[in-house]
């Protein structure tokens, strides 16, 4: 979905032409009519867009599309792997989009899909790349490794390395990074746990060089709390940073109060997504 608008992309999961993974769908809620709908020859594999983009990965290739017109501006041949990995800034100006380098790399590349420029690639991680997130204005990416020790930040355009964070010492699979609306926290989740680490100087400021960021012990999480149910899962936070929405596999929606002066973050409610009566 795009933001809070009636905007909602879809792609199946299904054998039939209705529920195709090689068919994209652009649907309006509010009028409940279909806008556009694209056939692929192979499945779509990830699905990103701002207020001025919509990008589409293969296992194969990239393809980048302007929202208004549809028109496809951009056919990047690079191969990514069966997962897909993209991600797209959420601010269309810069409009940034991050990949890997290919399916064995732990390099990024960042592209400037608003002018369809390649910008910078980051060496991000020895191992291959499992997920990158932009923060909400564009300045900042985070990503993980397949290994999923370590989380680290880089400065956009540059690619600087402002922080590394270690999850922890045995490899685990990070299934999603996001940014506060502040930039200065961010939240990983695994399928055990939610990790939360603080955004903030050492003493040595926050540009520092990256020679100085890698001789430095990766910063550990504020505050960490276990999932009730083993499961996939991804997270957002409130405006304010108060509340941390966590939406679930396991079919619930959990809500935690986050209170970052006291380090603490609790459970306060939950909701079922999906009622009893039906599978």
């Amino acid at each position: 979905m795009l933001f809070s608008s009636s905007l909602l992309a879809l792609v199946g999961s299904g054998e039939s032409i209705n529920q195709s993974p090689r068919k994209l769908v652009l649907y309006n809620t509010k009028r409940k009519t279909v806008i556009c709908e694209l056939q692929f020859p192979r499945a779509i594999l990830s699905v990103k867009l701002n207020r001025k983009r919509l990008v589409l990965s293969f296992d194969d290739s990239i393809q980048i599309y302007d929202l208004n017109s549809m028109t496809l501006l951009q056919n990047l041949d690079v191969k990514i792997g069966r997962k897909g990995i993209i991600s797209l800034s959420p601010c269309d100006s810069p409009c940034f989009l991050a990949f890997p380098c290919n399916s064995t790399s732990g390099d990024v590349i960042i592209y400037e899909a608003g002018n369809l420029v390649s910008m910078n690639v980051i060496n991000a991680h020895k191992n291959r790349i499992c997920n990158i997130s932009f923060n909400i204005d564009g300045t900042f990416v985070a990503t993980s490794s397949e290994k999923g020790t370590i989380i680290r930040v880089f400065s956009l355009p540059g690619g600087e390395k402002l922080f590394q964070f270690r999850r922890g010492a045995v490899p685990t699979n990070i299934q999603y990074l996001t940014f506060n609306q502040q930039s200065n926290i961010l939240a990983a989740t695994s399928e055990t746990t939610i990790h939360l680490y603080k955004m903030e100087k050492r003493n040595l400021g926050l540009y520092i060089p990256s020679v100085v960021v890698d001789a430095l012990e990766p910063i550990r999480d504020f505050v960490s709390i276990k999932l009730p149910k083993k499961a996939y899962s991804i997270c957002a936070f409130s405006p304010d940073s108060s509340h941390l929405y966590v939406a679930s596999m396991d079919g619930y929606m959990y809500v935690y109060t986050l209170n970052v002066e006291k380090n603490d973050l609790q459970l306060s409610n939950q909701y079922c997504l999906f009622p009893s009566n039906t599978e």
